[in-house]
Protein backbone atom coordinates (compact mmCIF):
# COMPACT_ATOMS: atom_id res chain seq x y z
CA UNK A 1 0.00 0.00 0.00
CA UNK A 2 2.84 2.28 0.89
CA UNK A 3 4.37 1.74 -2.43
CA UNK A 4 1.06 2.34 -3.95
CA UNK A 5 1.45 5.76 -2.24
CA UNK A 6 4.76 6.79 -3.19
CA UNK A 7 3.57 5.71 -6.47
CA UNK A 8 0.64 8.45 -6.58
CA UNK A 9 3.54 10.98 -5.79
CA UNK A 10 4.98 10.59 -9.31
CA UNK A 11 2.75 12.89 -11.71
CA UNK A 12 4.29 11.86 -14.59
CA UNK A 13 4.00 8.06 -13.89
CA UNK A 14 2.13 7.08 -16.79
CA UNK A 15 3.83 9.03 -19.12
CA UNK A 16 6.73 6.77 -18.60
CA UNK A 17 7.67 4.27 -21.68
CA UNK A 18 7.32 0.61 -20.66
CA UNK A 19 11.02 -0.23 -21.40
CA UNK A 20 12.31 2.88 -18.70
CA UNK A 21 9.78 1.46 -15.97
CA UNK A 22 10.89 -1.71 -17.15
CA UNK A 23 14.72 -1.14 -16.31
CA UNK A 24 13.69 0.92 -12.74
CA UNK A 25 11.73 -2.26 -11.77
CA UNK A 26 14.39 -4.71 -12.76
CA UNK A 27 17.86 -2.67 -11.41
CA UNK A 28 15.22 -2.21 -8.01
CA UNK A 29 13.59 -5.29 -7.37
CA UNK A 30 14.52 -8.11 -9.59
CA UNK A 31 18.39 -7.55 -9.34
CA UNK A 32 18.37 -7.42 -5.57
CA UNK A 33 16.02 -10.37 -5.61
CA UNK A 34 18.40 -12.69 -7.58
CA UNK A 35 21.47 -11.47 -5.59
CA UNK A 36 20.03 -11.88 -2.60
CA UNK A 37 18.61 -15.50 -3.52
CA UNK A 38 21.97 -16.53 -4.74
CA UNK A 39 23.57 -15.51 -0.88
CA UNK A 40 20.80 -17.17 0.21
CA UNK A 41 21.44 -20.55 -1.46
CA UNK A 42 25.43 -20.18 -1.05
CA UNK A 43 25.23 -19.19 2.92
CA UNK A 44 22.22 -21.69 3.84
CA UNK A 45 25.16 -24.37 1.70
CA UNK A 46 21.82 -25.57 -0.43
CA UNK A 47 23.79 -25.99 -3.69
CA UNK A 48 21.89 -29.02 -4.52
CA UNK A 49 18.35 -28.09 -3.94
CA UNK A 50 16.39 -27.96 -7.07
CA UNK A 51 13.77 -26.37 -5.09
CA UNK A 52 15.61 -23.73 -4.30
CA UNK A 53 16.77 -22.42 -7.84
CA UNK A 54 12.90 -22.82 -9.19
CA UNK A 55 11.70 -20.88 -6.11
CA UNK A 56 13.84 -18.35 -7.78
CA UNK A 57 13.48 -18.62 -11.09
CA UNK A 58 9.56 -18.52 -10.92
CA UNK A 59 9.42 -15.88 -8.65
CA UNK A 60 7.69 -17.47 -5.69
CA UNK A 61 11.08 -16.56 -4.00
CA UNK A 62 13.57 -18.14 -1.21
CA UNK A 63 12.64 -16.96 2.51
CA UNK A 64 11.24 -13.00 2.61
CA UNK A 65 12.69 -12.20 -0.82
CA UNK A 66 9.08 -13.13 -2.34
CA UNK A 67 8.20 -9.64 -1.51
CA UNK A 68 10.59 -8.28 -4.06
CA UNK A 69 9.28 -10.44 -6.71
CA UNK A 70 5.44 -9.72 -5.91
CA UNK A 71 6.54 -5.73 -5.47
CA UNK A 72 7.70 -5.70 -8.76
CA UNK A 73 5.14 -7.71 -10.29
CA UNK A 74 2.19 -5.06 -8.82
CA UNK A 75 4.23 -2.15 -9.90
CA UNK A 76 4.70 -3.21 -13.72
CA UNK A 77 0.83 -4.61 -13.74
CA UNK A 78 -0.04 -1.36 -11.91
CA UNK A 79 2.08 0.73 -14.65
CA UNK A 80 0.33 -1.28 -17.17
CA UNK A 81 -3.32 -0.56 -16.24
CA UNK A 82 -2.15 3.61 -15.78
CA UNK A 83 -0.68 3.75 -19.46
CA UNK A 84 -4.44 2.24 -20.45
CA UNK A 85 -6.50 4.85 -18.58
CA UNK A 86 -4.30 8.21 -18.54
CA UNK A 87 -6.63 9.65 -21.13
CA UNK A 88 -9.55 9.73 -18.29
CA UNK A 89 -10.35 11.85 -15.75
CA UNK A 90 -9.19 11.50 -11.71
CA UNK A 91 -12.82 9.80 -11.37
CA UNK A 92 -12.95 7.63 -13.97
CA UNK A 93 -9.12 6.24 -13.05
CA UNK A 94 -9.90 5.83 -9.71
CA UNK A 95 -13.55 3.77 -10.54
CA UNK A 96 -11.59 1.47 -13.30
CA UNK A 97 -9.14 1.28 -10.86
CA UNK A 98 -11.43 0.23 -7.75
CA UNK A 99 -13.14 -2.36 -10.06
CA UNK A 100 -9.82 -4.05 -10.99
CA UNK A 101 -8.84 -3.88 -7.22
CA UNK A 102 -12.11 -5.72 -6.64
CA UNK A 103 -11.84 -8.06 -9.14
CA UNK A 104 -8.36 -9.10 -8.60
CA UNK A 105 -9.34 -9.87 -4.65
CA UNK A 106 -12.29 -12.66 -6.31
CA UNK A 107 -9.70 -13.77 -7.98
CA UNK A 108 -7.01 -14.29 -5.34
CA UNK A 109 -10.22 -16.13 -3.26
CA UNK A 110 -11.32 -18.38 -6.28
CA UNK A 111 -7.66 -19.51 -6.51
CA UNK A 112 -7.92 -20.07 -2.51
CA UNK A 113 -10.25 -22.66 -3.32
CA UNK A 114 -9.56 -23.83 -6.01
CA UNK A 115 -6.12 -24.76 -4.00
CA UNK A 116 -8.10 -25.93 -1.11
CA UNK A 117 -10.32 -28.12 -2.84
CA UNK A 118 -8.08 -29.49 -5.48
CA UNK A 119 -5.39 -29.98 -2.91
CA UNK A 120 -2.72 -28.71 -4.59
CA UNK A 121 1.26 -28.83 -4.11
CA UNK A 122 4.31 -29.70 -5.41
CA UNK A 123 3.12 -33.52 -4.92
CA UNK A 124 -0.37 -33.31 -7.38
CA UNK A 125 1.56 -30.57 -9.61
CA UNK A 126 4.73 -30.22 -11.35
CA UNK A 127 6.75 -28.05 -8.37
CA UNK A 128 7.44 -25.35 -11.05
CA UNK A 129 3.30 -24.94 -11.81
CA UNK A 130 2.59 -24.81 -8.17
CA UNK A 131 4.83 -22.49 -7.50
CA UNK A 132 4.08 -20.07 -10.95
CA UNK A 133 0.45 -20.35 -9.29
CA UNK A 134 1.48 -19.53 -5.81
CA UNK A 135 3.39 -16.81 -7.79
CA UNK A 136 0.29 -15.75 -9.42
CA UNK A 137 -1.92 -15.87 -6.12
CA UNK A 138 -0.03 -13.89 -4.31
CA UNK A 139 -0.07 -11.00 -6.91
CA UNK A 140 -3.93 -10.91 -6.90
CA UNK A 141 -4.14 -10.32 -3.70
CA UNK A 142 -0.89 -7.76 -3.25
CA UNK A 143 -2.22 -5.60 -6.55
CA UNK A 144 -5.20 -4.23 -4.57
CA UNK A 145 -3.61 -2.75 -1.61
CA UNK A 146 -1.32 -1.40 -3.96
CA UNK A 147 -3.88 0.35 -5.89
CA UNK A 148 -5.67 1.68 -3.12
CA UNK A 149 -2.50 3.71 -1.51
CA UNK A 150 -2.55 5.08 -4.67
CA UNK A 151 -6.08 6.32 -4.67
CA UNK A 152 -5.04 7.30 -1.27
CA UNK A 153 -2.34 9.75 -1.93
CA UNK A 154 -4.58 11.11 -4.52
CA UNK A 155 -7.46 11.37 -2.89
CA UNK A 156 -5.04 12.90 -0.14
CA UNK A 157 -7.03 11.29 2.75
CA UNK A 158 -4.15 10.95 5.09
CA UNK A 159 -3.25 14.84 4.93
CA UNK A 160 -6.98 16.40 5.07
CA UNK A 161 -7.35 14.23 7.87
CA UNK A 162 -4.81 16.43 10.09
CA UNK A 163 -2.19 14.95 12.55
CA UNK A 164 -3.90 14.73 15.66
CA UNK A 165 -7.21 12.93 13.59
CA UNK A 166 -4.90 10.79 11.98
CA UNK A 167 -3.04 9.74 15.30
CA UNK A 168 -6.24 8.87 17.02
CA UNK A 169 -7.38 6.76 13.36
CA UNK A 170 -4.15 5.09 13.55
CA UNK A 171 -4.25 3.93 17.18
CA UNK A 172 -7.86 2.51 16.77
CA UNK A 173 -7.17 1.01 13.43
CA UNK A 174 -3.88 -0.95 14.91
CA UNK A 175 -5.43 -1.85 18.18
CA UNK A 176 -8.67 -3.07 16.31
CA UNK A 177 -6.65 -5.08 13.77
CA UNK A 178 -5.02 -6.53 16.57
CA UNK A 179 -7.78 -8.01 18.15
CA UNK A 180 -9.29 -9.14 15.06
CA UNK A 181 -6.73 -11.02 14.63
CA UNK A 182 -5.75 -12.28 18.19
CA UNK A 183 -9.88 -13.25 18.75
CA UNK A 184 -10.21 -14.74 14.98
CA UNK A 185 -7.33 -16.46 15.50
CA UNK A 186 -6.32 -15.45 12.24
CA UNK A 187 -3.11 -17.73 10.58
CA UNK A 188 -1.60 -16.01 7.28
CA UNK A 189 1.59 -16.78 4.89
CA UNK A 190 1.71 -14.79 2.00
CA UNK A 191 4.78 -16.73 0.86
CA UNK A 192 3.11 -19.72 0.75
CA UNK A 193 -0.01 -18.13 -0.25
CA UNK A 194 -1.92 -19.68 2.52
CA UNK A 195 -4.44 -17.99 5.19
CA UNK A 196 -7.19 -19.28 7.16
CA UNK A 197 -9.62 -16.53 6.21
CA UNK A 198 -9.14 -14.98 3.13
CA UNK A 199 -11.69 -12.59 3.87
CA UNK A 200 -10.43 -11.25 7.03
CA UNK A 201 -7.55 -11.32 6.06
CA UNK A 202 -7.73 -9.10 3.02
CA UNK A 203 -9.77 -6.50 5.57
CA UNK A 204 -6.99 -6.44 8.42
CA UNK A 205 -4.33 -6.26 6.04
CA UNK A 206 -6.07 -3.10 4.28
CA UNK A 207 -6.95 -1.75 7.65
CA UNK A 208 -3.87 -2.06 9.57
CA UNK A 209 -1.57 -0.75 6.46
CA UNK A 210 -3.70 2.37 6.70
CA UNK A 211 -3.39 2.46 10.41
CA UNK A 212 0.26 2.51 10.29
CA UNK A 213 -0.09 5.14 7.47
CA UNK A 214 -2.09 7.62 9.78
CA UNK A 215 0.42 7.03 12.59
CA UNK A 216 3.77 7.61 10.13
CA UNK A 217 2.09 10.50 9.30
CA UNK A 218 1.21 11.76 12.75
CA UNK A 219 4.57 11.42 13.84
CA UNK A 220 6.55 13.72 11.66
CA UNK A 221 8.43 15.13 14.04
CA UNK A 222 10.47 11.50 13.87
CA UNK A 223 10.27 11.40 10.10
CA UNK A 224 14.59 11.40 10.26
CA UNK A 225 14.44 8.15 12.10
CA UNK A 226 11.58 6.16 10.18
CA UNK A 227 12.58 7.52 7.31
CA UNK A 228 15.83 5.77 7.38
CA UNK A 229 14.45 2.38 8.72
CA UNK A 230 11.96 2.59 5.89
CA UNK A 231 15.18 3.41 3.17
CA UNK A 232 16.75 0.27 4.65
CA UNK A 233 13.94 -1.88 4.98
CA UNK A 234 15.10 -4.58 2.59
CA UNK A 235 18.33 -5.30 4.71
CA UNK A 236 16.72 -5.48 7.35
CA UNK A 237 13.93 -7.51 6.01
CA UNK A 238 16.18 -10.01 4.73
CA UNK A 239 19.20 -10.09 7.61
CA UNK A 240 17.09 -11.28 10.73
CA UNK A 241 16.24 -14.24 8.30
CA UNK A 242 17.24 -18.07 8.31
CA UNK A 243 20.18 -18.15 7.24
CA UNK A 244 20.96 -15.43 9.14
CA UNK A 245 20.46 -15.78 12.64
CA UNK A 246 20.29 -12.17 13.47
CA UNK A 247 17.61 -12.18 16.00
CA UNK A 248 18.58 -15.71 17.62
CA UNK A 249 22.14 -14.33 18.51
CA UNK A 250 20.43 -10.88 19.92
CA UNK A 251 17.79 -13.04 22.10
CA UNK A 252 20.79 -14.76 23.61
CA UNK A 253 22.77 -11.96 23.85
CA UNK A 254 20.37 -9.98 26.49
CA UNK A 255 18.81 -13.10 28.10
CA UNK A 256 21.35 -13.47 31.12
CA UNK A 257 20.75 -9.78 31.84
CA UNK A 258 17.21 -10.19 32.99
CA UNK A 259 14.90 -13.21 32.48
CA UNK A 260 11.80 -11.10 31.73
CA UNK A 261 10.35 -11.46 28.18
CA UNK A 262 9.03 -8.53 27.72
CA UNK A 263 12.41 -6.82 28.34
CA UNK A 264 14.14 -9.42 26.48
CA UNK A 265 11.76 -8.94 22.92
CA UNK A 266 12.50 -4.92 23.21
CA UNK A 267 15.80 -5.31 23.83
CA UNK A 268 16.49 -8.32 21.12
CA UNK A 269 14.92 -6.21 18.94
CA UNK A 270 16.79 -3.00 19.53
CA UNK A 271 20.31 -5.62 19.30
CA UNK A 272 19.19 -7.11 16.22
CA UNK A 273 18.33 -3.43 14.65
CA UNK A 274 21.18 -1.98 15.37
CA UNK A 275 23.24 -4.95 14.37
CA UNK A 276 21.47 -5.33 10.96
CA UNK A 277 21.96 -1.89 10.19
CA UNK A 278 25.89 -2.06 10.77
CA UNK A 279 25.63 -4.70 8.59
CA UNK A 280 23.52 -2.60 5.87
CA UNK A 281 26.04 0.32 6.00
CA UNK A 282 29.42 -2.14 5.34
CA UNK A 283 27.28 -3.85 2.51
CA UNK A 284 26.18 -0.31 1.02
CA UNK A 285 29.03 1.87 1.43
CA UNK A 286 31.84 -0.41 1.52
CA UNK A 287 31.16 -3.42 -0.55
CA UNK A 288 28.54 -1.90 -2.87
CA UNK A 289 26.36 -4.82 -3.47
CA UNK A 290 23.38 -2.60 -3.93
CA UNK A 291 22.44 0.58 -3.67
Amino acid sequence: MISGYCIGMKKDFADTKFIQELKKVFFRLILPYLVWSLLYIVISGKFDSAARYVATVTLRGIAPLWFLATLAMCELSFFAFSKLIRKHNTICKNIILAIVAIVSVIIGFVMQILKAELNLDADTMTRAGYYVFITFGRLFISLPPYILGYILKKSGFIYKAGKLISLIMGIVLICGVSVLVISLQLRNNCHLFYTNNYWMFTLVALLGAIGVMMLSYSAERIHLILGYLGQNSLGLMILHYIPFKTVKYSYNAVSPIWNNEIFISIAATIVATSATLGVIYLVKKKFFLYK
